[in-house]
């Protein structure tokens, strides 16, 4: 593993798809797993079998004002800030500081709208209102009902905007070890030996953050709070002095002059940036995904001296001031940007740094290195959030929801083999699509409640809607990917209504999907990529046809079908076709079948393995019959008693 890190490190530029880098995290990943379940045993392996397969809790209240700030602007100002804004600027120039203006207004409505339906449900009879209300699709189920195509669509839509998000973060974090952290010993004189073993450090540190923030999440909430919070704090404070030196060093350079002349090109300009860099503006939602986590009460000091405050007051002022802090976060660091060159490179904001001496890059490797700890587990929990909540409102299989973390994972790991810009502008289409359903509930929530309902949510709306749209004037593909992923959703949302019967139909149109997903990232990749990827999507497609086969032959089907025919002659055709398209989808699920026989078969060897061992120990028991007559019979019970357990699980 050394040897291929160094070969790593002893890269200057990382490749364009760094699936060996993908593969060497793996790996090492694979290898810090495996020593902490041998160093853990039997707790932590429970441990991770109770994370797979568990459903979403309803914790006490754990946070705060100060708490929810904090995990606030973490989750918002993320790795991405050095990466969209950098990109932005140098694209659009003066453009791209009023598209991003521009978002910050429409995050600012937003979140005011969030707070606004947030408040209205304390109004709610306690005999109708949900314990819980995780994400803004709460608020829409709450104006159109749980069996809405509006609450399914924007549930799923954000699921899908946050799994690509974590991908690309996860790609950022690829980048960052295995680009950039290595010339930050380069940089100080330190040798290639002691950067191996700091690349090593940095991987066992996000595996352990990673294990903490998920498997021990409820045992360390406190604890993790109070992290989340420090580590945003430092982040802000090294942003804000790479921001003044920044700016002391390269003076800003924004002029008018810049702006087309030409309205149409101005147009598409201000909003295919706006569409780019709304990414960075969503991340206030995460307080609103900690629903059922807040504290009912919080005390604040004022001059007449201590006062209590309720959450549905200091909630949504948390998501006011998270997303004003972050907008002029994000605002002072265009302007900083401004005047550097473009640099087209995985990482810009630290390219950029790195121009400016060791010592302002290793700060800023510092800042990259806190800001991909507070929004990749934070965006990968909201995504698995979301496919849990779908799962507890009826819409998956419970045996499906129950995986929900490993499959968002699963899907995780399949996008980090697409571009940046890819992802960043699916997750970009993804949650506008959402929030664009999600604003218009305010408008249903006041109507329902009986009051007039504000202008804010139309705007919000169409504003939205309308940057969504813009992706078709700069990337028809994302447009269209986009649009296939709310179609599937919409699909997936008609297939679930018939009922335990579309089991088989939905895992067909998941198949389908995978198959989509994985030859539109093959066309992307390098050779390697691309054979993986279409191999997977051959699979895919196998399975697809193997589960629609089932599905025309299941006795619900079969039973109409016999029903509705006339002859004798009629009724021999379809039966022989019907056993046909079974056997046919029966050969092609053979790979499955074959893995369930290889699983019985190692269970049956380590039966027989049992008894062998249970065959000696009863010998050996023979002789302490006479040396030990009471020793002897209370063994001699125990072990009777797991040879009639084997017994039974040999007959089974």
């Amino acid at each position: 593993m050394l040897a291929c890190l160094e070969i790593a490190v002893s890269k200057q530029e990382i490749a364009p798809r760094p699936l060996y880098y993908l593969t060497m995290t793996i790996i090492t990943l694979s290898i810090s797993c495996v020593v902490l379940l041998y160093v853990g045993g039997k707790p932590l392996e429970k441990k991770l079998v109770r994370f797979v397969k568990r459903k979403v809790r309803r914790p006490t209240g754990i946070f705060g004002f100060f708490s929810l700030t904090g995990i606030g602007i973490g989750a918002t100002v993320g790795a991405s800030i050095f990466v969209v804004v950098p990109t932005a600027i140098w694209r659009a120039g003066t453009i791209g500081v009023f598209s991003l203006l521009f978002g910050a207004v429409i995050s600012t409505l937003l979140a005011v709208s969030y707070g606004k339906m947030f408040q209205r449900t304390q109004r709610i009879p306690e005999a109708v209102r949900q314990p819980v209300y995780i994400g803004g699709p709460s608020f829409v189920s709450l104006a159109y009902g749980k069996r809405s195509i509006a609450y399914f669509i924007s549930r799923f839509s954000l699921w899908v905007g946050n799994t690509t998000l974590t991908a690309f973060n996860a790609l950022m974090i690829i980048h960052f070890i295995y680009g950039y952290f290595p010339k930050c010993f380069e940089t100080l004189g330190v040798a290639r030996e002691y950067s191996m073993l700091g690349v090593i450090a940095i991987l066992i540190v996000f595996v352990f953050w990673f294990i903490i923030s998920t498997i021990y999440e409820s045992k360390y909430k406190k604890e993790l709070v109070v992290a989340q919070t420090l580590l945003s704090t430092i982040f802000i404070l090294l942003l804000v002095r790479h921001i003044l030196v920044l700016s002391e060093r390269v003076p800003p350079s924004i002029s008018l002059s810049e702006i087309p002349q030409d309205p149409l090109s101005l147009v598409k300009t201000f909003l295919t940036t706006a569409a780019y860099v709304y990414l960075l503006f969503f991340g206030f939602q995460e307080i609103q995904a900690l629903g059922g986590e807040f504290k009912e009460e919080i005390t604040v000091p004022t001059f007449k001296g201590r006062k209590k405050v309720r959450m549905y007051t200091y909630v949504p002022l948390t998501m006011l001031i998270t997303v004003i802090t972050c907008s002029i976060l994000f605002l002072a660091y265009a302007l900083a940007v401004s005047g550097t060159s473009s640099v087209e490179s995985g990482i810009p904001g630290l390219d950029v740094a790195l121009t400016l001496g060791s010592k302002e890059y290793v700060f800023l490797i510092i800042a990259f290195f806190i800001a991909s700890l507070t929004t990749l587990v934070p965006s990968y929990m909201a995504a698995s959030r979301h496919l849990i909540m779908l799962g507890e409102d009826g819409y998956f299989p419970k045996q499906l929801s129950r995986y929900a973390y490993l499959f968002t994972f699963l899907i995780m790991a399949v996008l980090t083999m697409a571009k940046e810009e890819f992802l960043i502008k699916i997750t970009d289409f993804s949650v506008l699509i959402s929030l664009g359903i999600i604003a218009l509930a305010e408008r249903r929530i006041c109507l329902l409640q009986g009051e007039k309902p504000s202008v804010r949510s139309i705007v919000i709306s169409v504003a939205c809607l309308l940057i969504a749209g813009a992706f078709y004037l700069d990337s028809p593909n994302v447009f269209f990917s986009g649009i296939a992923f709310i179609y599937l959703g919409w699909a997936l949302f008609e297939l679930i209504k018939i009922g335990f019967g579309g089991l088989n139909l939905f895992i067909t149109v998941l198949c389908l999907a995978m198959y989509f997903l994985s030859s539109r990232i093959a066309s992307l990749g390098a050779p390697l990529e691309e054979a993986i990827l279409k191999t997977m999507a051959v699979l895919m497609v196998i399975l697809a046809i193997a589960h629609i086969l089932n599905f025309i032959t299941s006795p619900s089907i079969e039973k109409k079908i016999v029903n509705k025919t006339g002859s004798t002659l009629d009724l021999l055709l379809i039966s022989v076709t019907l056993l046909a398209i079974r056997k046919i989808g029966k050969l092609l699920e053979f790979p499955v079948y074959l893995l369930k026989k290889v699983k019985d078969y190692r269970s049956k060897t380590r039966v027989q393995s049992n008894k062998y061992k249970l065959v000696e120990l009863a010998l050996k028991l023979e002789d302490y019959k006479e040396k030990n007559p009471e020793l002897y019979s209370r063994l001699k019970a125990i072990l009777e008693e797991d040879l009639e357990k084997l017994e039974k699980t040999l007959k089974t």
